[in-house]
């Protein structure tokens, strides 16, 4: 038998993906991998040894991990981007966009629009609407400002010289 804690479980499926056939091969390796090493528990180490990363998902995993408010997964998955050379203005991009709509999102929101109202004024699908909607509350407005307006500070360090690329 094999232990595991809620955290492992989840870098788990958010390294591998979802699909039950890619899981069951990374499980077969991890259990293996466990016991040459004589151990029974599973660790996020372990994971980031032994698995191979799905990058099915990657188009998300940063965003899902900041609307999650999930810091340990977001640094993963900028780690990640950053060993598969995506470039710091691709990743930046992404960010901006992110609370760029949270922004947006959250401002709607607080002059009574609906999750109907949003999704037609922004333009989102349904899902990504609540998605945001939900995340939007979850943080005040002057501090999804605040993300912004440096993510626009870094943008244009980057594009006029000063700082290193991946800060």
């Amino acid at each position: 038998h094999i232990r595991a804690d809620g955290d492992s479980l989840r870098l788990l499926l958010a390294r591998c993906g979802h699909k039950m056939e890619e899981l069951s091969h990374e499980i077969d390796k991890l259990t293996a991998y466990l016991h040459e090493n004589r151990r029974d528990t599973l660790t996020p180490e372990d994971i980031r040894f032994v698995c191979v990363h799905n990058t099915e998902d990657d188009a998300f995993g940063l965003s899902n991990a900041l609307l999650a408010g999930n810091a340990a997964a977001a640094c993963d998955s900028l780690f990640d981007m950053k060993r598969r050379r995506v470039g710091p203005a691709v990743i930046l991009g992404s960010i901006s966009r992110l609370y760029g709509q949270l922004v947006a999102v959250r401002a709607l929101a607080g002059e009574g629009a609906s999750p109907a109202d949003i999704e037609s004024a922004l333009h989102l699908h349904s899902y990504t609407a609540r998605l945001y909607l939900r995340a939007a509350k979850q943080q005040s407005a002057e501090g999804l400002r605040h993300v912004l307006t440096r993510c626009c500070e870094l943008d244009l360090e980057s594009k006029s010289g000063g700082g290193s690329a991946y800060t």
